[in-house]
C-alpha cells in the first residue's frame, strides 16, 4: 500500500517533473500575490518600495551574493532530506509571492516611475535569479525524491554526479546578478529616486 501511495515520488527523470513543478511553484506564489495585493489596503505596501530599491545601497558583494543566492541555498539544504519533496515547492513558492510583493510596493510607492524601477531593480536580478533558482530546485527536488523512495521502500532511482555539478553551475550563475545588486543598480537607484 505504501508503494502505491507514494508512487509518484517514483517519477522518470525523462518527464521532466523535476523542472515543471518548480516553475509551477514560482508560478503560483505570483498568482497568490495578484489575488491577494488587490485586496490589501495601499496604506500597508506603501513605504516598503523604498527598501527593496535601496536595500543594496552600501552593500558588500558578498551580502548582495546572500541576497540572490538564499532561497538557493535552503532548496540545496532542503535536497538533503526526503521532507525536501514538499517543503521546495513551497519555499518556490514564497520567492514568487515575495518578488510580486515587492514589486507592488515599489509601483504604490513611486506612481509615476514605479514600473520602470521594479523592471530595473527587482527584474533585471530576478532574470538571472529565478530561472537558476527553477533549475537547482529540480535537481534539489530529484535528490530529495529520491531519498523519499528510498525511506519508504519504493523503488530509488540513482542519480550521478550531474545533480551536484548543476547545482554548483546555479550558484555560480548568480554572480553577475550579486555584481549588479552590489554595484550598478545602488548607484541607479538612487539617482533615479533623488529625480523624481
Amino acid at each position: 500500500m505504501k508503494r502505491y501511495l507514494f508512487q509518484y515520488a517514483a517519477l522518470r527523470k525523462d518527464t521532466d517533473f523535476d523542472f515543471v513543478v518548480p516553475a509551477l511553484s514560482v508560478a503560483m506564489g505570483v498568482l497568490l500575490a495578484a489575488a491577494v495585493i488587490p485586496r490589501t489596503p495601499p496604506d500597508t505596501i506603501r513605504g516598503y518600495g523604498d527598501a527593496a530599491l535601496l536595500s543594496g545601497a552600501g552593500a558588500s558583494f558578498l551580502s548582495a551574493y546572500w541576497k540572490c543566492s538564499r532561497y538557493h541555498i535552503i532548496a540545496a539544504l532542503l535536497s538533503t532530506s526526503f521532507l525536501g519533496t514538499f517543503a521546495i515547492p513551497v519555499v518556490l513558492a514564497y520567492r514568487g509571492f515575495a518578488l510580486s510583493c515587492a514589486s507592488a510596493a515599489v509601483m504604490l510607492d513611486y506612481p509615476s516611475g514605479g514600473a520602470l524601477f521594479s523592471a530595473l531593480f527587482l527584474g533585471i536580478p530576478a532574470v538571472i535569479a529565478v530561472p537558476s533558482l527553477i533549475w537547482l530546485s529540480g535537481e534539489a527536488m530529484a535528490s530529495s525524491r529520491d531519498l523519499f523512495c528510498r525511506r519508504f521502500a519504493a523503488r530509488p532511482r540513482l542519480r550521478g554526479a550531474t545533480g551536484w555539478r548543476n547545482m554548483l553551475f546555479s550558484f555560480a550563475v548568480l554572480i553577475p546578478a550579486a555584481v549588479l545588486e552590489a554595484t550598478v543598480l545602488p548607484a541607479l537607484a538612487a539617482i533615479l529616486v533623488n529625480s523624481m
